[in-house]
């Protein structure tokens, strides 16, 4: 395709929040085609998108079961405060 026109450059520049001089302006009207040239490229190829990837494996979750501790293990012992099978601690989140 054909450069970019100098108003194009001034936008693109204005947008970018940046100072060109007119040297600047003959060099990105180039770069500046180049860039929008390889992301038309980009643009025709055909992605097949049937499938929906949620995970990039295929591993799954292993759980264990969830068993109850004893109260006659040591950390209830040494808890300063509990109820029933749970340790009470001090609050340490702030709403």
């Amino acid at each position: 395709m054909n450069e970019l026109t100098k108003e194009e450059v001034y936008h693109v520049a204005h947008l970018a929040r940046i100072n060109v001089t007119d040297d600047e302006v003959k060099k990105y009207q180039v770069q500046l085609r180049q860039i929008l040239d390889e992301i038309e490229r980009i643009n025709e190829i055909k992605v097949k998108t049937d499938e929906i990837l949620i995970s990039p494996t295929d591993n799954k979750n292993v759980y264990r079961e969830d068993i109850g501790i004893d109260e006659d293990v040591d950390i209830f012992k040494n808890a300063p405060r509990k109820s029933g099978n749970y340790i009470e601690i001090a609050r340490f989140v702030n709403e």
